[in-house]
């Protein structure tokens, strides 16, 4: 009787391209695989940690155009970019459309970003960009979140951490979380107070419809 081989292990490596990219299907199946465990999120972390920046930017970009974004790449890791990393713009484009600057700030371990990432986007408040979204595979310090939080800088900028990329790992893109910076109300004068229409949408193990309200 012939011995059948031993069943080979499955790997958490994520296959790369030669642009540097994950390969987009495996990527995200592996991914998925990793929250059917205890130690998924674990798994998650080292693996964006142990990728190149190059990787974690396509990464990113990955997932806004899964949100409905035609991103852009502005070029290297190394390249002068003015602190942002990629354009985007809605897919389908109204008259409320805008252009979005995203920066990338990928860290190794559990270094967090700090302030002057945070600055170095704020400059391009009043231009081109409505929104600025500064996105990070660890966390952010204490002094960047308040920086972000302030009054003034509060409608522009958007912080988005490990715990907010979980989700998106999970394509939960569309849960309250994920545009936390939108108030529900906005008072126009005193006494008048006007109420932010809330999305509805459908899930069928994915968040690929929407309903409008």
């Amino acid at each position: 009787m012939v011995a059948k081989p031993p069943k080979r292990k499955s790997s958490n490596i994520v296959p790369i391209n030669e642009q540097g990219r994950p390969t987009t299907y495996l990527s995200f199946m592996i991914l998925k695989t990793m929250f059917g465990r205890k130690s998924g999120s674990r798994d998650l972390y080292k693996y964006l940690c142990d990728l190149s920046p190059t990787q974690f930017e396509h990464f990113v970009a990955e997932h806004f155009n899964r949100m409905g974004f035609n991103v852009q790449l502005t070029g290297p890791t190394s390249f002068k970019d003015g602190g942002v990393d990629l354009v985007a713009i809605p897919k389908r484009r109204t008259v409320g459309s805008c252009l979005l600057a995203i920066q990338v700030k990928h860290h190794q371990r559990s270094l967090k970003t700090g302030r002057d990432a945070v600055d170095r986007l704020l400059a391009w408040k009043d231009s081109h960009f409505r929104i600025g979204i500064l996105v990070t595979n660890t966390g952010f310090t204490r002094d960047a979140r308040w920086i972000a939080c302030r009054p003034n800088n509060r409608p522009f900028i958007r912080l988005r951490d490990f715990e907010d990329l979980t989700r998106w790992v999970r394509k939960d893109y569309w849960c309250r979380k994920n545009w936390r910076e939108i108030p529900r109300k906005i008072n126009l004068a005193p006494g008048s107070t006007v109420s932010i229409p809330s999305p509805k949408f459908l899930s069928l193990f994915n968040s690929d419809f929407l309903v409008k309200s």
